[in-house]
């Protein structure tokens, strides 16, 4: 009768460690099947658009180069998605993002047939939100901000501008992948009112799709259709219309 209670408390701590090792897996995200052709194309297309931070517009009359794109350096918390990453991101209707007109957008640069098709594709969705993620890597020196275009090859393999944070500079050098957002209409099901989550990596593999909680769990607390904005943006604010009177 003695060995009992070792007995229960050997059971006791057994359970214990399966309810824990419950409680600390990783959630399994979804990877939707519906949503890989979408994805791909999306993949295809998107460096057509204009980046929407920077884009390119009408030179000076000295008939200088545009400005180049800058980095961001993504605010979020280390352990989450998009944690240490810088970003540019690229907006299939700049406009409804708030971006005033000009900015962003399809453009008729050299293109393939593949891309025409792939664009067809995904002409019925509502917008598409591209996050291109970098990895930041610390620079020996500041940049050259007189330096625009072309960029210097100093200002790594993204030829970005260079960011700052805490006194030391940071360029986009190796590519981290894609953080995808599509809208289609709201009642379609299996998604976020509409809104299709993606991820593919930097080798160009869909890693998920379709209602991803790690995605979800923050762009439900955006006040605008799931959508945060730009930070900063490098555009000033819309004039609000006034009110007509009676």
């Amino acid at each position: 009768m003695r060995r009992l209670p070792l007995l229960v408390l050997l059971i006791t701590a057994a359970v214990g460690a399966q309810t824990t090792g419950r409680s600390n897996a990783q959630v399994t995200e979804p990877n939707d099947r519906r949503w890989h052709q979408h994805l791909k194309d999306i993949a295809s297309v998107y460096p057509h658009w204009g980046n929407l931070d920077d884009a390119a517009r009408w030179a000076p009359e000295l008939c200088g180069m545009p400005p180049l794109p800058a980095a961001r350096h993504s605010g979020a918390k280390k352990d989450s998605p998009h944690g240490s990453k810088l970003y540019a991101l690229y907006v299939s209707d700049p406009q409804a993002y708030g971006a005033p007109p000009g900015r962003g957008g399809f453009t008729l640069g050299p293109t393939t047939d593949a891309v025409m098709e792939a664009r067809k594709r995904l002409a019925p969705l509502k917008q598409i939100i591209v996050k291109e993620a970098w990895k930041p890597e610390l620079m020996k020196w500041k940049p050259d901000s007189r330096r625009s275009a072309p960029a210097p090859k100093a200002w790594g393999a993204s030829r970005l501008r260079p960011c700052q944070r805490g006194g030391k500079w940071y360029r986009a050098q190796d590519r981290a992948g894609l953080f995808i957002m599509m809208k289609l209409d709201p009642k379609t099901k299996g998604t976020d009112q509409g809104w299709v989550y993606g991820t593919i990596t930097a080798k160009g593999k869909i890693t998920a799709s379709g209602r991803i909680s790690s995605c979800m769990g923050c762009h439900v607390k955006a006040k605008n259709d799931r959508l945060f904005g730009l930070p900063n943006p490098p555009w000033p604010p819309r004039k609000k219309r006034p009110k007509k009177g009676n």
